[in-house]
């Protein structure tokens, strides 16, 4: 069950003791709708065991699910442009503390949906630097891979959602930004304004960045266009006195230290060694490997009137809707939000998604349930697959049945002919045995009603259709009705009427 704490959230009514199914509303399933076809068959299944579902719309999605992940410093925002109006989406990021976890094979879930995800996961190796603020109160963590040119660097620049901008509410929403704010440069000393930009992501490294103009492509085109100085700590080997021959940035990975004191002449790669080996003795250095996956948008504002509007305050996201401010902000909810806020605020046991949503959103899933501390090892998970055959010539309920049985729930499946000629083949079997071998007592096998229990509908499929080969084989008598009773699980009765 997904639970997270006992603070007020929406509720849904429910009656009685049952099982809550929350599904992924569809984000792109085959036209032949096997996703919503697979998840209605999966709420059958439950059904039986007096499930009830949550349909799209019964709650409205909550903010707090959005605020969790703001104060565990998981999302960021990132400005596009829509018909000449600005939206900001809000971006969630995995830490890399899940993504470890992930990595290292507790998303339990399902095995092909894991190792999906790892397949996803970067590594980058590098160093993280500590900018400690003038004041001595706090310090920016940044993440880098080249530091060669770091005695050169002039800014370090933020994500709008970095916990440094925590005591700068008044910090626009976008755009690029000065603080007010320096930093300490921990290779030299010198005083490093702090800037927020939009371009820094918080998908990769810190959300930090240490800006180089003279050496970076990225942070040339940001500080032409803020004003920041373009100085050069690494000299080109062809550069001279002479003015003809002074270098062009973006000077990078290449040419020899320049105006770095004690440093001077050493190569590129030499500096990055020395430089590393002071900022460690310093306790301002540290080699790390980042982790990192792509992030994923889970909503959006927009406003109604143009002005400088705060959504933020005391770190926390306003539901603006309820708020008298002159411009208001319209916050739209992304599926995959709507989806786990259902989830979680109904304490969803089940999660139905077709394999197309959770390969697109499943590693997301996962470590945003990480990141918020929420124990999912009890939840179960149900996967759809896509067709590869003409499924417009498979009767509906040998259609159902291969749905329910091609796969255990937690693994995607894809319904092809090889799968419906099994189901066909069991459903004539059955016909036999009920026509042939009734008036026994043999039963069948114990281990189907376990392996259903233990939401394993492929395996305990394949143990009755192993059982019936051998009774039609050694023309064994059985019970009729233990044997109708056992079908009814599988929907057998009611579908080979359709």
């Amino acid at each position: 069950m997904l639970k997270w704490d006992d603070k007020p959230r929406p509720t849904l009514k429910i009656q009685g003791s049952i099982k809550v199914i929350a599904f992924l509303e569809n984000l792109g399933c085959s036209e032949s709708n096997l996703g919503d076809l697979r998840a209605e068959i999966a709420a059958r299944y439950f059904a039986k065991k007096k499930a009830s579902f949550v349909a799209e719309g019964k709650i409205d999605p909550s903010f707090e699910l959005l605020n969790r992940l703001y104060q565990s410093d998981r999302i960021w925002l990132r400005s596009r442009q829509v018909n000449d109006e600005t939206k900001i989406d809000i971006c969630y990021t995995p830490s890399s503390k899940a993504l470890e976890r992930i990595k290292a094979g507790e998303d339990t879930w399902s095995k092909a949906l894991g190792n999906k995800t790892r397949k996803k996961i970067r590594i980058s190796s590098g160093i993280i630097l500590k900018f400690v603020s003038e004041d001595k109160q706090v310090s920016i963590d940044v993440f880098t891979t080249d530091w060669s040119p770091s005695p050169a660097a002039c800014a370090v620049a933020l994500h709008r959602l970095h916990p440094f901008l925590s005591r700068y509410p008044g910090v626009p929403l976008t755009g690029s930004h000065f603080t007010g704010e320096y930093v300490r440069h921990p290779l030299t000393g010198d005083l490093l304004p702090v800037w927020t930009a939009d371009w820094v992501r918080a998908d990769f490294g810190t959300g930090a960045v240490l800006v180089n103009p003279a050496h970076s492509q990225a942070d040339l085109e940001f500080g032409r266009k803020v004003g920041l100085p373009i100085k050069f700590s690494l000299m080109p080997d062809c550069a001279s006195d002479d003015p003809n021959s002074w270098p062009q940035p973006p000077v990078v990975r290449t040419g020899t230290v320049a105006r770095s004191g004690r440093f001077d002449g050493l190569k590129w790669n030499e500096a990055e060694a020395a430089f590393y080996e002071v900022l460690q003795a310093r306790g301002l250095a540290e080699k790390v490997a980042d982790i990192s996956l792509a992030s994923v948008s889970i909503a959006s504002i927009s406003f109604s009137n143009t002005g400088s509007f705060s959504i933020l305050t005391n770190r926390k996201f306003l539901d603006a809707a309820q708020g008298k401010q002159p411009w208001r902000a319209n916050v739209e909810f992304s599926a995959i939000y709507r989806f786990m806020d259902r989830a979680l605020s109904c304490d969803a046991e089940t999660l139905v998604a077709s394999s197309y949503s959770m390969k697109k959103v499943g590693p997301i899933i996962i470590s945003l349930l990480m990141d918020i501390g929420v124990d999912y090892l009890d939840t179960d998970l149900v996967v759809s697959g896509p067709a590869e055959c003409n499924i417009q010539s498979i009767p509906d309920s040998k259609l159902r049945l291969a749905l329910l049985v091609g796969g255990n729930l937690s693994e995607p499946i894809v319904v092809n002919q090889q799968l419906v000629d099994k189901v066909e083949g069991f459903l004539k079997s059955l016909h036999r045995c009920r026509t042939e071998l009734g008036g026994g007592e043999l039963t069948p096998p114990h281990d189907i009603k376990s392996h259903l229990k233990q939401d394993r509908p492929k395996e305990a499929f394949r143990s009755l259709v192993r059982w019936q080969k051998e009774c039609l084989k050694d023309n064994r008598k059985v019970d009729i009705n233990a044997l109708n009773e056992t079908c009814s699980w599988f929907f057998v009765p009611t579908l080979s009427k359709a």
